[in-house]
């Protein structure tokens, strides 16, 4: 993203909590457990896939430049909010 480059992401918490660019709605989630932990997957066809490509492909250069520009500014934004939590993650207690 910080290249310009758009994301074609899965829509779900872990990644809209940093991405920007296209989304991609599972159509399912799974809840299981295993090695004692809580997992979600998130059911994504070959098709919904396809679907987000050719939407892609098919934006004009404007709507293109417009979430090329919030692509770049989501990341500075990530990496500001990295930057300023770093000491806290590498304090030793």
């Amino acid at each position: 993203m910080s290249a310009g480059c758009v994301p074609i992401y899965s829509d779900v918490p872990a990644h809209n909590e940093f991405a920007t660019g296209i989304p991609i709605k599972p159509h399912d989630k799974i809840k299981t457990f295993a090695y004692g932990c809580r997992i979600i997957k998130y059911v994504i066809t070959k098709e919904d896939i396809e679907e987000a490509v050719k939407y892609a492909l098919g934006i004009g250069k404007e709507e293109y430049e417009d979430l090329q520009s919030k692509c770049i500014e989501r990341a500075k934004y990530m990496y500001s909010l990295f930057k300023q939590r770093l000491n806290s993650l590498i304090e030793v207690n």
